[in-house]
């Protein structure tokens, strides 16, 4: 203890203070310095506590504005997927009901080509009687009995194709499907009671267009035939 005072007031005499105030100074001294350090630290822990809510502050301000961006960044991503999703549904609706109607035209289609025609569709069909070769369906004969047809059958040429027929070869297959048993195209029905008209006005007009090609080749060898 003596020893440290001693070391004291080897110090205080060094600074220039007498041996006289040694005893009264050094209490007080020790007391300054302890307070000062003291408010030192109290300062210095405010300054660090500042510090540290200033970084505390600047830190929760940059996570807000990170959690705002990867907010937008998230809204932006799910609208972009929400688009894609709803434009896949609208296409695969309409092709679903695309494929919806073309099957139900089809099926409506299938179901008249199957009902075939009553007695009263048949007779409106155009039909005339065969009167020379050559003349009523492809090639001269007809596609369902593959036979000529001979002066005198009764022939129809179904309205649409024009493919020509035995009246009693096709009626039975137009009883059952009302399409055309050469190209599955549907057969127009007329009206009822304008069928044989027409067949005699289209057997009349072959007459006279025969008569006509008669009355060319005949010219040229120089022969006249009376029409």
């Amino acid at each position: 203890m003596q020893l440290t005072w001693a070391r004291r007031s080897s110090d205080l005499l060094r600074g220039g203070s007498s041996p006289a105030t040694c005893g009264s100074l050094c209490p007080l001294l020790l007391w300054r310095r302890l307070i000062s350090s003291a408010l030192s630290f109290l300062v210095l822990a405010r300054r660090r506590r500042r510090a540290w809510w200033l970084w505390l502050a600047a830190a929760s301000e940059s996570a807000a504005s990170m959690a705002a961006v990867a907010l937008s960044v998230l809204l932006l991503v799910a609208g972009v997927v929400a688009m894609l999703v709803l434009h896949i549904l609208i296409v695969f609706w309409a092709l679903r009901r695309g494929i919806t109607l073309r099957a139900a035209a089809s099926r409506q289609d299938d179901e008249e080509r199957a009902e075939g025609l009553s007695a009263e569709d048949l007779d409106g069909l155009p039909w005339h009687e065969h009167d020379h070769e050559g003349k009523a369906g492809a090639g001269g004969e007809c596609a369902v009995c593959l036979e000529a047809f001979q002066p005198g059958d009764r022939c129809r040429a179904l309205p649409g194709c024009e493919h020509g027929f035995h009246a009693q070869c096709v009626d039975p297959w137009l009883r059952k499907s009302r399409v055309c048993p050469v190209c599955r195209a549907v057969v127009a029905v007329v009206d009822t009671g304008s069928g044989k008209a027409a067949g005699e006005a289209a057997a009349s007009s072959e007459i006279v267009a025969e008569r006509r090609g008669r009355g060319s080749v005949a010219s040229e060898f120089g022969f006249h035939f009376a029409v």
